[in-house]
C-alpha cells in the first residue's frame, strides 16, 4: 500500500468564519535538506511513500488570510520545522526548543490545553503562500502533527481573582534544556530582573509542564526569594500540588533552617503555564548561609549523571560515592584536590563508625525526613553535603514530587519500610550504612522523634500543616488544572488515579497518618 504524495484539505478558522485552503506533500529528504541548507525553497517533486518508510519530510503549502500579519499554528513537540514565504526561509524552530516568543498585548496571555503540540507564532512578509516544512512518524497524520491556531480566541486576561501573585518570564527566543536564554521577569506590571532562563531537571524534562531555572544578573527578590539563582519547580505529577513546599516548610520547622518558597501562577513566553513554586537554589541557600567569608566551606551533590569526583567502592554491591561541585562550581585545582581530601576522610571516618566528622543533627533530620516522607530518591539523588571547615552536614533538602506516598515503584505508596535499607539502598553510597547502623545515632535518632512527635510532628500540627498549604491554592488551582487536566487518568509514577486535588490531599494526610504510626512502631519505646 502507497501513500499519495500531494493532497489539499479545508481547515476551518474560527475568528473569520472562513476556510483556510492548506495543501500537503511528501517530499524526498534529499530536497527537503537541500532546501534546509540553502534557505530556499525551488521547485518541489512530490512523492509517495511506501510502508517501508519509517519517517518522512511533510511540505505544507498554506495561503494566509489577506493582510494577515501573523500565522499561529501547533505543531507536535520534538518536532524541527522551517517556515519559508517568497521562496525564502524565514523562521525556524528546532526538536528541543519550547515557550516561542508570542506577540500579545500587555495583560493578555494564551490558554490553551494541546498539550501534545507546541504553540507557534510566525510574523509574515507578504500575503504569499506560506511553506512549513517538517520531518514527522509515517504512522501520524497531519491532524496528530499540524493544527492552525486561533490566538484571538486563545488570548485571556490575567483573572482578577487570583489570589497569587504572577510572573511572566518573557524570553528573547524560544527556551530550551541545553544552553540558557536571555529573559526578562515581570511581575505587578513592572520589569522585576534581567535574566536568563533554561528548562531544568532530569525525568521531569519529559513532563508536558516544564521546570525553569533562573539566573538573574543582580541580585533580586521577588516574593522575598532571590532571583540570582532561583528555579521555577512545576508540580506536574504531584495532584496536590503542594509536596515539595510541605518538604521545605518542614524542614525549616525541623531545623530552624528555613527554605524561603512561594507559589505562582506563571506565564512563559505569553503562555499561561499554571502554577509553580518558586524557590532559591541550594546553591543560592549555601551562599547565603555558609559560604561567605569561609574559603574551606563548600557544597557537593550526590546524583545521577556525570560526577566531578568518583571514589572507589569499598563494597561490591554498591555504588561507588559520587559527588558533583556545586559551591565552588568551577574549583581550582587546589580547590579541587582539598575537596577530594575532605571527601575521603569524611567517608573514612564514617564507614569507620566515627562520626565525629559530621554534625549529627543535620543527617538526624535529613533521615527523619527521607523516612517521614518516604522519599524514595533519598540517599542517592539531589542530595546536597556541606562543609562548613570543621564537619560535613546536611545544609537543605530537593525535590520531594514524588514523596510523600505518591510513587507506585520502589513501594513508595506503602506507608511501611525504611527507605534507607529498602530495595534502592545500593544505588546510594555505602556510608549512609554506617551512619544508620551506627548505635549513637540511631539512639539520638529516637530520641529526636520522639521530641518531634510531641509538636511540629504531631497528628494534629502534620494535618493542620498540610491543609494551610492546600488552602493557599484554594482560589487558584481550577485554573492550573484547567490548564493541566491530571484527574482520573495514569500519570507516571502516581500509584493512584485521582479525581480532584481534594482527593489526593485528604488521600495525603490519611498517608502521612498512617506512616507516623508505623514509625511509632520502629522509634518511640
Amino acid at each position: 500500500m502507497r501513500c499519495v504524495g500531494l493532497f489539499l484539505i479545508l481547515i476551518f478558522a474560527a475568528s473569520c468564519n472562513e476556510f483556510i485552503q492548506v495543501e500537503s506533500a511528501f517530499i524526498t529528504n534529499n530536497e527537503a535538506e537541500s532546501f534546509i541548507k540553502n534557505k530556499k525553497i525551488t521547485s518541489i517533486t512530490p512523492v509517495e511513500l511506501s510502508e517501508s518508510q519509517d519517517s518522512v519530510y511533510r511540505l505544507l503549502s498554506i495561503t494566509p488570510q489577506e493582510h494577515q500579519s501573523y500565522f499561529e499554528f501547533f505543531l507536535r513537540k520534538k518536532t524541527s520545522f522551517y517556515v519559508f514565504q517568497d521562496s525564502n526561509l524565514i523562521y525556524q524552530g528546532l526538536a528541543n526548543a519550547f515557550y516561542p516568543k508570542l506577540h500579545l498585548p500587555a495583560k493578555a496571555f494564551s490558554f490553551y490545553s494541546e498539550h501534545s503540540k507546541i504553540l507557534h507564532q510566525v510574523k509574515l512578509l507578504s500575503d504569499d503562500t506560506l511553506k512549513i516544512l517538517f520531518k514527522q512518524k509515517r504512522k501520524h497524520s497531519l491532524n496528530e502533527v499540524f493544527k492552525i491556531a486561533d490566538l484571538d480566541r486563545l488570548k485571556r486576561e490575567k483573572p482578577k481573582e487570583s489570589s497569587l501573585p504572577w510572573i511572566e518570564v518573557s524570553a528573547h527566543s524560544s527556551i530550551n534544556d541545553q544552553v540558557y536564554t536571555d529573559a526578562l521577569v515581570f511581575g505587578d506590571d513592572s520589569i522585576l530582573a534581567d535574566t536568563k532562563v533554561k528548562i531544568r531537571g532530569a525525568s521531569s524534562k519529559s513532563f508536558p509542564k516544564k521546570q525553569l531555572a533562573l539566573k538573574s544578573k543582580k541580585s533580586v527578590r521577588v516574593n522575598s526569594i532571590n532571583l540570582k539563582k532561583a528555579v521555577l519547580y512545576s508540580p506536574y505529577i504531584d495532584r496536590s500540588l503542594i509536596r515539595n513546599k510541605l518538604t521545605y516548610d518542614l524542614f525549616g520547622a525541623l531545623t530552624n533552617n528555613s527554605i524561603e518558597s512561594a507559589f505562582n501562577q506563571v506565564l512563559v513566553n505569553g503562555n499561561y503555564e499554571g502554577i509553580y513554586l518558586l524557590l532559591p537554589h541550594p546553591k543560592s541557600q549555601f551562599r547565603e548561609r555558609t559560604f561567605v567569608g569561609n574559603k574551606d566551606a563548600f557544597l557537593v551533590q550526590i546524583d545521577r549523571g556525570p560526577s566531578d569526583i568518583i571514589h572507589r567502592s569499598t563494597h561490591s554491591d554498591y555504588i561507588a560515592p559520587a559527588y558533583v561541585f556545586e559551591v565552588p562550581s568551577k574549583p581550582s585545582l587546589d580547590q579541587k584536590a582539598a575537596i577530594d581530601s575532605h571527601l575521603l576522610a569524611f567517608e573514612k571516618a564514617v564507614l569507620a563508625n566515627d562520626l565525629s566528622v559530621i554534625n549529627i543533627q543535620s543527617f538526624i533530620d535529613l533521615i527523619l525526613l527521607n523516612e517521614l516522607s518516604k522519599n524514595i530518591d533519598a540517599y542517592r539523588l539531589s542530595t546536597y553535603l556541606a562543609f562548613d571547615g570543621v564537619k560535613m552536614y546536611v545544609p537543605t533538602v530537593w525535590d520531594f514530587n514524588i514523596a510523600w506516598g505518591l510513587a507506585k515503584h520502589a513501594q513508595g505508596f506503602a506507608t511501611d519500610g525504611f527507605v534507607i535499607d529498602g530495595e534502592n539502598k545500593t544505588a546510594a553510597p555505602l556510608w549512609w550504612q554506617s551512619i544508620w547502623s551506627n548505635e549513637v545515632f540511631q539512639t539520638k535518632l529516637r530520641a529526636r522523634y520522639k521530641y518531634y512527635r510531641k509538636e511540629v510532628l504531631s497528628n494534629e500540627q502534620i494535618d493542620n500543616r498540610i491543609q494551610n498549604i492546600s488552602d493557599l491554592l484554594q482560589n487558584d488551582a481550577n485554573l492550573n488544572f484547567e490548564k493541566w487536566d491530571a484527574f482520573n487518568k495514569n500519570i507516571w509514577p502516581n500509584k493512584h488515579k485521582s479525581g480532584s486535588r481534594e482527593e489526593e490531599v485528604f488521600r495525603m494526610k490519611e498517608w502521612v497518618l498512617n506512616r507516623l504510626i508505623w514509625l511509632d512502631s520502629q522509634w518511640l519505646d
